[in-house]
């Protein structure tokens, strides 16, 4: 339906178009006969018509005169085109929809009559009855948006000058308010055109044709009867006290109801919710309570604006305060969404002992609340009218420079998504990165948190971690016990055998210790029999490690003690030589008595 009349308002602004080129040249009667050719009239032929023959002579000669003089120049303009004069800007603002929408705002706010001319399309009516009518359209269109209608949001306005694309309309008209009657809600538009040179927006004829069909069948604003006359006789900022009172005790009515509901809905469903499989949903829900009151709070002050006909003025001024409170409120709602979601879950795989799934959790609930808040500032600028055309083409420029100037904070964040993606470590591993060992307390996106044995944080770029040695402690299942024990000297075969012989026995009775272990005599010190015992402590982390290697060192002892054997330690054989020579043979036997220190 809007297309059939955006045509034919097309057929019908190119004729009278054409019509008032005609009067301008002066000639009512050619005008008259031409009006349905006009596209094909010869303008030139229509400006020497009415010459006497002298003058006609006379133009005549001075042209090719005047042509051939300018020859030298026009040859010179091919080589150093002109240059470009840009259009002064438009005072009523005209160039966008988003413009002509101010420009009406302002227009109703300050009872404007003079900018009506200028911001509506009367192309259709007579010259001599644009200036009246422009007046009474206007007013007409005021009204007909305050009781029945409204502006769209401020982020649905084209700030562009061809206004906005794909919405299969056309390349010169643009959607910039929608009115309600008899159950059907029809578009107005803005239709974009020639003016004084310049090529402005303004409202179609077939929308001024829309409002005066609907003009007599609105109704009378019924909050101007709830409130004295004097508050209606008051303005500020270009709308009625009354309205503004209005407005403010909606507003608190709205939020309050939407806070009762919301908050009876969601206590209700966390109730049903809770315990068994469901007490994580039931938490969701009870998180979201606030920011779903504050949007809904939003959205009944819209409706019950509408439904008041309080004055399209006063809810435009009022609409970005309710669109950033309400972009705000879902920026809120989905960041406690994704951190209750995220601890949930985070909550699961550490019951689960899936804590290779934790560092993916993490990175993945970061990277959602940063994209949470991105998408809250691009709906938030939108809302205060900031066109983020061209910040987005300046990230274009700027993502190069910015990609050099913080080539170390990207390379930090590929390393996490590299340490995330190859899980070399994981919360609450105990490793060694180069030369710091340590329990892994945190995996950021740009750097990972090392608690070390001294209790002390180490923080490591994600960058240098992922170029780094790390030798994870936490992925074996196995820890190696190598002891050496050192036998006296004084240790015979037999006591050496049974010492061995033991010693296997131990480890193989041992679930603890894995099948390929050995006790062996491997050689001979300088003051002891050497035993190497080499096994593998099934454990799965360090302590508990340390707690079995205990346990055999105390058994290896009760083994040496109870075969007989000692353990072997540093001494030291002293022989004392007389300076002289003996008498007798019994004097040298007591002087060669060796004498042996611990």
């Amino acid at each position: 339906m809007v297309d059939g009349t955006v045509q034919r308002h097309r057929r019908r602004s190119g004729d009278c178009h054409a019509a008032d080129a005609d009067r301008d040249t002066g000639h009512a009667d050619a005008g008259r006969e031409a009006a349905g050719t006009a596209e094909h009239a010869p303008r030139p032929a229509a400006g020497l018509t009415g010459m006497r023959p002298s003058f006609r002579i006379a133009v005549a000669l001075l042209v090719p005169l005047a042509l051939f003089r300018t020859l030298p120049v026009a040859a010179q303009g091919v080589s150093a085109p002109p240059a470009r004069v840009e259009a002064a800007p438009d005072p009523w603002g005209r160039e966008t929809p988003r413009g002509t929408v101010d420009g009406l705002l302002s227009a109703f706010g300050n009872n404007d009559m003079t900018a009506f001319a200028h911001l509506l399309d009367l192309s259709d009516i007579p010259e001599a009855r644009r200036i009246s009518e422009s007046r009474r359209l206007g007013r007409t269109l005021e009204r007909v948006l305050d009781r029945s209608g409204g502006l769209l949001p401020g982020y649905r306005l084209s700030a562009d000058r061809a206004g906005l694309s794909g919405d299969n309309l056309g390349p010169d008209f643009d959607r910039f308010a929608a009115v309600l009657a008899e159950g059907t809600v029809t578009d107005l538009l803005l239709l974009r055109g020639e003016d004084e040179g310049r090529m402005v927006w303004r409202v179609a004829p077939v929308s001024l044709e829309v409002v005066r069909r609907l003009a007599p069948e609105v109704a009378q604003a019924r909050y101007v009867t709830w409130l004295p006359a004097r508050f209606s006789a008051m303005r500020i900022a270009g709308s009625s006290l009354a309205a503004w009172i209005t407005l403010a005790a909606l507003s608190v009515v709205a939020l309050l109801i939407a806070t009762v509901v919301f908050s009876a809905l969601t206590w209700g469903l966390a109730r049903l919710l809770h315990g068994g499989n469901h007490a994580a949903t039931g938490r969701v829900i009870r998180d979201a309570w606030l920011p779903l009151a504050l949007i809904g709070g939003g959205v009944l002050v819209q409706i019950g604006a509408f439904l008041l006909g309080i004055p399209v003025v006063a809810r435009a001024t009022l609409a970005p305060a309710i669109e950033i409170g309400t972009w705000l409120a879902i920026g809120w709602l989905l960041w406690r969404l994704v951190q209750t979601i995220g601890d949930e879950i985070l909550l699961s795989m550490t019951r689960r002992e899936r804590l290779g799934a934790v560092s993916v959790v993490s990175m993945a609930r970061r990277f959602a609340k940063a994209l949470v808040v991105a998408l809250a500032a691009i709906f938030v600028s939108g809302s205060l009218g900031l066109d983020l055309t061209g910040w987005l083409a300046a990230l274009g420029l700027g993502g190069l420079a910015f990609a050099l100037g913080a080539q170390k904070t990207i390379e930090h964040l590929v390393g996490g998504l590299s340490i995330v993606a190859d899980q070399p470590i994981r919360i609450g591993d105990f490793c060694q990165i180069d030369d710091v060992l340590g329990t892994v307390e945190d995996i950021g996106l740009r750097s990972t948190r090392i608690r070390t044995l001294d209790k002390t944080l180490v923080t490591i770029p994600n960058g240098d971690l992922s170029a780094a040695r790390i030798e994870n402690y936490a992925g074996r299942d196995r820890f190696r016990w190598l002891a050496t024990i050192g036998l006296r000297y004084e240790t015979t075969p037999d006591q050496m055998r049974a010492v061995i012989w033991r010693l296997d026995q131990l480890l193989a009775g041992d679930e603890r210790i894995a099948e390929d272990h050995r006790a062996r005599f491997v050689g001979f010190s300088a003051s002891s029999l050497d035993i190497e015992i080499l096994a593998y402590i099934l454990a799965s982390d360090f302590p508990s490690s340390l707690s079995i290697r205990e346990e055999l060192n105390l058994s290896v002892i009760e083994i040496v003690a109870e075969c007989g054997a000692s353990f072997a330690f540093p001494s030291t054989t002293v022989y004392i030589e007389p300076t002289h020579k003996p008498c007798s043979k019994m004097n040298s036997r007591k002087v060669s008595k060796p004498v042996t220190e611990a």
